[in-house]
């Protein structure tokens, strides 16, 4: 359960990052970056978070205690994941930004 975690909280984590990325190439300001990781990214993020609870959901509904504990708890651990990632990540990257070499760039 801990490997499902780890790897979909990196993915989402890449996805935040990448996006960020993204937009600063485009030439987007710090904050603009920001505020697009906060907006086309997290709506993903979230879609793709509700369709992997959804299916860990399921399988909580077994009647098979083990597999009932393991769907439950997948499904709590991808939500931890996914607001991790986009409180977290978005977080540090502004926090970040500030130790990194900035063009001169209207804030």
């Amino acid at each position: 359960m801990a490997t499902i975690s780890l790897g979909v909280g990196i993915d989402y984590c890449i996805h935040v990052t990448e996006r960020y990325r993204e937009s600063r190439e485009k030439g987007e300001s710090h904050k603009q970056a920001l505020h697009a990781v906060g907006g086309a990214c997290s709506l993903a993020l979230i879609g793709s978070a509700a369709s992997d609870i959804a299916g860990f959901s399921v399988i909580a509904l077994s009647p098979m205690g083990l597999f009932s504990n393991f769907g439950i708890f997948s499904a709590a651990m991808i939500f931890l994941s996914l607001i991790a990632s986009l409180v977290l990540t978005t977080a540090a990257l502004g926090l970040l930004h500030q130790f990194t070499k900035s063009d001169s760039e209207e804030e």
